[in-house]
């Protein structure tokens, strides 16, 4: 099995009853990091971001980060279940480029907490109301 939420990573952070430290998660929510050549393309989302918000009641913040695939180009994607992280191709030597990251506005999915939603609209969910988020961010720079 690729791909999903593992969530004894996650919990502890965002559980009220779980871990010390703050409940802070970042996620990729495509699911994967672009090669060199599509680094700049805004891919579908999975379902998990709108999962973790909806499950623990969080809010979402919307980030767009520019200059990542000169900086750090990947050349190679190497695919995996869930493991230990390991170096792309082309990632382990950062290159001198400016980054910039942008962080939008905080929103909850309020409306959806405490349903059940069929996996077609938690794909519809993360990629018409959350990918839209960051495509307004980045659209700002492109």
């Amino acid at each position: 099995m690729k791909g999903g939420i593992r969530w004894k990573y996650i919990n502890p952070f965002l559980h009220k009853n779980g871990s010390k430290y703050p409940g802070l998660v970042c996620i990729f929510p495509e699911g994967k990091s672009g090669l060199f050549q599509q680094r700049q393309i805004l891919h579908k989302f999975f379902p998990g971001v709108f999962q973790i918000a909806t499950k623990y009641k969080i809010p979402i913040v919307p980030v767009a980060t520019f200059g990542f695939q000169k900086a750090v180009p990947l050349l190679k994607n190497f695919e995996r279940e869930h493991s230990p992280p390991f170096p792309e191709i082309g990632s382990i030597i950062p290159f001198p480029f400016k980054l910039k990251i942008e962080f939008g506005e905080a929103f909850e999915l309020d409306n959806f907490y405490d349903k059940t939603l069929t996996k077609k609209e938690e794909w519809w969910i993360a990629n018409h109301i959350i990918r839209s988020k960051v495509a307004a961010l980045r659209s700002k720079y492109t």
